[in-house]
């Protein structure tokens, strides 16, 4: 019920619906129809859906369950069963995944908080798989003092340049007023105009004649 069947020249698949994987479209990607990701985005839009492996493979490694996780994206700065939470926050999800595994790769920077295997401070899921403690980029005072600094540059270089062209254009004006005022002045009135238009055509109806 969570896809459509294709038929195909030498037998069928399944079609699945966003959110659903599977030969069958039988396994449901983590956070679908739960109230933390009401408009159902794969993964929260945060990263995408894959199957682990299979489990029935008696070469793959012990944490491999075949069934779908969410494996965020490593500039998400995202963690979480289906990403659901940022780096920093506190996770008070009791999610269905449990600690059982955490740290079985020997990764001594992974810890288990309100169920959830994480990182120890300073750490975040990342690298291969999503899966792995890699450090956290620091916060980079440095560069947001700079990109402040350039911001303020700019606004008073701004205000400078038009303050400038008001001094200088009000110079002008006290130095030859008529100059400007020629510009906003008519040099001729509406009445002038219609007679010298009248003028014109009673000229040119008097050539017509002769």
């Amino acid at each position: 019920g969570h896809g459509s069947c294709i038929g195909l020249v030498d037998g069928a698949m399944c079609a699945c619906r966003p959110g659903y994987l599977g030969d069958a479209c039988q396994h449901t990607c983590p956070g679908m129809g739960t109230k933390e990701n009401r408009n159902d985005l794969i993964c929260l839009g945060e990263g995408v859906c894959r199957i682990d492996g299979d489990a029935n493979d008696p070469l793959a490694p012990a944490d491999v369950t075949g069934l779908p996780h969410c494996m965020c994206g490593a500039n998400r700065d995202r963690y979480g069963d289906f990403c659901q939470f940022a780096q920093g926050q506190l996770p008070v999800f009791i999610g269905s995944a449990g600690c059982d595994l955490c740290g079985a790769d020997g990764d001594t920077k992974k810890l288990c908080r309100d169920n959830f295997c994480g990182c120890v401070d300073g750490y975040h899921l990342a690298g291969e798989g999503g899966f792995q403690c890699v450090p956290a980029r620091p916060r980079d005072a440095g560069s947001v003092l700079v990109a402040v600094g350039v911001i303020v540059g700019v606004c008073v270089c701004t205000v400078a340049v038009l303050l400038g062209q008001f001094v200088y254009a009000r110079r002008l004006y006290r130095s030859a007023p008529a100059r400007f005022e020629k510009l906003f002045t008519k040099e001729q009135t509406d009445e002038s105009i219609r007679k010298e238009q009248a003028a014109k055509l009673d000229a040119i109806q008097t050539e017509a004649v002769w």
